[in-house]
């Protein structure tokens, strides 16, 4: 039984994943964070010795902002010690030369704010177009 219980406990991973579907995934390599339908999520880093560091969140509090076409969501999460976050694109500022390969962008290390509503968002820190 106790083995059993073992190998189960190995697969678990797999199979709390297996159900759900990804609605967004960005990668900046080495990093890739991925979000699934019910907001839980896994960040993965390969390092140069190709080990895999992953971290399995159950929830991840999405973020909303805009309407319509122009609504977009963004998560926050610490990672390794560093505070990331992730964000569709909406409706772009046209100060903005996202290329056309981009699916979002991720920020790195930068100032949680919170806005009026409650909601955090990251503010400057170093930012990365997420391609997938």
């Amino acid at each position: 039984m106790k083995k059993l219980f073992l190998i189960i406990l190995a697969f678990m991973p797999t199979i709390v994943f297996a159900n759900k579907s990804p609605i967004f995934s960005c990668s900046v390599s080495p990093l890739n964070i991925t979000i699934y339908d019910d907001n839980s999520g896994v960040a993965t880093y390969k390092d140069f010795d190709y080990e895999d560091k992953a971290k399995a969140y159950e929830y991840i509090q999405p973020n909303y902002a805009g309407t319509g076409d122009c609504s977009y969501r963004w998560w926050i999460l610490s990672y390794q010690g560093v505070a990331y976050q992730v964000s569709e694109h909406g409706c772009s500022s046209s100060h903005y030369n996202i290329p056309d390969s981009s699916v979002g962008e991720l920020r790195v290390n930068g100032k949680l704010n919170k806005h009026t509503g409650g909601q955090f968002y990251m503010d400057g820190g170093v930012m990365f177009w997420c391609q997938n």
